[in-house]
């Protein structure tokens, strides 16, 4: 399996009972662990299309599982990308590129 620097999700959410969520889970128990790559999730606290509880709910069962997760609420933000969205995941994937990769 290569190797992934990072997962990045804007304005997502997953169920609990999610499939994503029952693979993290099994690798727990596996002889043959993987490392997950860290997440950055970004959610708009006004978004109406996406309940940002769920959108919580997502970030907090990545995090009970282990997964090196972060979650950006841009306060002023509904469904939308923004400038702001945009320079945080610039800044995020950047920071998670070997020093001789440039995209």
């Amino acid at each position: 399996m290569p190797e992934v620097a990072g997962v990045f999700g804007l304005s997502m959410i997953l169920s609990p009972h999610s499939t994503v969520f029952e693979r993290i889970r099994a690798n727990h128990f596996s002889e043959n662990k993987i490392k997950f790559p860290p997440l950055f999730l970004f959610h708009g606290w006004q978004d109406k299309t996406l309940n940002f509880k769920w959108a919580t709910q997502t970030a907090e069962c990545f995090l009970d599982l282990g997964v090196d997760t972060q979650f950006q609420v841009l306060f002023d933000v509904a469904h939308d990308i923004t400038g702001t969205e945009v320079s945080f995941l610039d800044r995020w994937i950047t920071s998670k590129l070997p020093n001789n990769v440039k995209y």
